[in-house]
């Protein structure tokens, strides 16, 4: 079975998009499909298949996704592929897998990332002003909106509600095929090494509770959200200190810790070639994201047996049973609720309803699975066509 697969972006070092899609290709790879990848990344050395690097020739960054869309069409079709795979908008597509939601519901949570109604009006004529958004919104609206669309592939429920919600997309013309994750694999051994070491490297001992947070783009993660309740906590009955792994300019950040008087009990940590150290060291996670079709930190923190707590704007929320293994906060602004979330985790790890020590491997939500999942897609699409 060819494959050609459109993605603009496939170069691990921008995010977690990027690293999930080289793990989803690996896995095709590894079961038997011949995959074609057409991007725009100039490093692809990490790709185990071929390349075709599109080179965008563009008046300005504001336009360049919509021409390397357009040529990555051209050159998907030259290539004569049973099925046309795309991450972004394509208008000869036989399936479109928005991994980070449609543009619409990005543009809405992207809003309310701003706290005062003023900050939010600006913000949303800002986006009605911004050429590459216009365009991508249009573009996405034109092939999701004809008879003869692609087939949708969503990440979670939430993104289903937002093909349904904001392009009218019926049921038969969309598969939910849960995001994943590659197993990080450790023994006790290892959880106990890496967690003494990054405990060790940032002074937190083990009569403190270590709380984390990961992600590059903190406004849009909920950095504001979780340093105000961080600062309602600091007087509970537990001892906690938090690291914010991650990309994120932090400057904003640590000016509103010092505000709060929690300067002392959040350390900005930076880039990570090993965020898994993090969640071994870590007691629990908070991702309090304004919006996320279903994020691989939470998907990573659960595998390996993490608590974690996420917003109703998470898709990964599908993996958390509140009040067992986390929480799920129903407005990503909401300081208060965070602040009890965490302390009634920490409650539960004190009295030993949670275990502090994780040796085992939480299974159900791996790239593998969801990699199998699309090829039986595949197959099935291309058993319809040939009747």
């Amino acid at each position: 079975m060819n494959i050609a697969l459109i993605v603009e972006w496939i170069d691990a070092s921008r995010g977690g998009a990027e690293t999930s899609t080289i793990q989803f290709v690996k896995h095709l790879v590894d079961l038997g499909i011949d995959v074609q990848v057409i991007t725009r990344s100039p490093d692809t050395a990490s790709v185990p298949c071929p390349v075709n690097t599109v080179s965008v020739l563009s008046p300005s960054k504001a336009t360049a996704t919509a021409a390397f869309c357009k040529e990555a069409d051209r050159v998907a079709e030259s290539l004569n592929p049973d099925l046309i795979h795309a991450l972004v908008p394509s208008m000869v597509a036989d399936i479109y897998q928005p991994r980070g939601g449609t543009y619409r519901e990005t543009q809405l949570r992207n809003i309310a990332t701003r706290r005062s109604a003023v900050s939010r009006l600006f913000k949303r004529l800002m986006l009605a002003l911004n050429v590459k958004q216009r365009q991508l919104s249009s573009l996405e609206a034109r092939m999701l909106q004809r008879a003869d669309g692609p087939h949708a592939i969503a990440l979670s429920d939430y993104v289903v509600g937002q093909l349904q919600q904001h392009h009218g997309l019926p049921p038969e013309r969309i598969t939910k095929i849960f995001n994943g994750v590659d197993p990080i694999e450790f023994d006790e051994a290892t959880w106990l090494a890496k967690r003494e070491a990054i405990r060790s490297k940032y002074g937190i001992d083990e009569g403190q509770y270590l709380i984390l947070m990961a992600a590059n783009n903190l406004r849009l993660k909920g950095a504001e959200t979780w340093i105000r309740a961080l600062a309602k906590i600091k007087n509970s009955n537990h001892s906690v200190h938090s690291i914010i792994a991650g990309n994120g300019h932090p400057t904003p950040w640590i000016r509103l810790a010092s505000t709060l008087g929690v300067n002392d009990r959040v350390t900005f940590a930076g880039h990570t070639d090993d965020i898994s150290a993090y969640y071994h060291a870590a007691d629990v996670l908070v991702h309090p994201t304004f919006y996320d079709p279903c994020s691989r930190v939470v998907l990573e923190a659960r595998s390996v047996g993490l608590p974690a707590i996420t917003t109703r704007f998470d898709g990964a929320a599908e993996v958390i049973d509140p009040g067992v293994n986390g929480f799920v906060l129903s407005s990503s602004d909401d300081c208060d609720g965070l602040a009890k979330a965490v302390v009634n985790v920490l409650d539960d790890i004190a009295s030993g309803a949670i275990p502090r020590t994780r040796p085992e491997t939480v299974a159900g939500f791996t790239m593998r699975e969801h990699a199998e999942a699309v090829v039986r897609l595949y197959e099935q699409l291309l058993s319809t066509r040939s009747r």
